[in-house]
């Protein structure tokens, strides 16, 4: 009985896999000891697997073995980085939206879908201090931290007549002050 598990679940996760064919991307791979693998990536949410075809060598890879991966998005003509994070059930893939001191990440909602182009199917979420902090938390929690360290970005959002109840604008509020926040440096000799 226990053999025919094991057969069941191989055959099953071999469906869910040979489901996705078609969906190699070329991207590159950083492993948490720091190694850099570059290939053909496919990504495969159901599972929190990453599968990375290196010439004739397919590997797979579990989230928790996954600092970070990118790949060209030929449809959507952009860049995708994802993060691998850890949670309370594991480690997971989040997409980066915005890079800086707060970043912000997404998830799609059901995992067994393709990469989503809608905003609606993601969940999305503020990286504060390795916290994830849901985007609906955005004005209570998220806000007053960045106006206590750029005080003049409360009255740029009173000024624009910004609702901070809105994803769309907790990202530009985000974005805003990473912008304004960044450290720009420059070569001293």
């Amino acid at each position: 009985m226990k053999y025919l598990k094991v057969i069941f679940l191989t055959i099953l996760v071999s469906s869910a896999f040979a489901q996705s064919e078609g969906t190699w991307k070329h991207g590159s791979v950083v492993l948490t000891d720091n190694q850099v693998l570059v290939g053909d990536i496919m990504l495969h949410l159901d599972f929190n697997t990453l599968l990375i075809r290196e010439v004739d060598q397919v590997t797979v890879l579990p989230a928790r073995k996954v600092n970070s991966f990118r790949f060209y998005d030929e449809t959507n003509n952009i860049n995708r980085q994802f993060l691998s994070i850890p949670n309370r059930t594991g480690n997971v893939f989040y997409e980066l939206v915005l890079q800086g001191s707060y970043k912000v990440v997404r998830k799609l909602r059901r995992a067994h879908e393709p990469i989503a182009d809608d905003k609606e199917d993601y969940e999305y979420f503020i990286m504060s201090r390795e916290e994830m902090i849901p985007i609906q938390a955005f004005k209570k929690k998220i806000f007053p931290l960045l106006v206590s360290s750029l005080p003049e970005l409360k009255e740029w959002v009173a000024f624009e007549n910004l609702n901070l109840n809105t994803p769309d604008v907790a990202i530009l509020v985000v974005k805003k002050f990473n912008n304004n926040n960044a450290k720009h440096w420059v070569a001293s000799r």
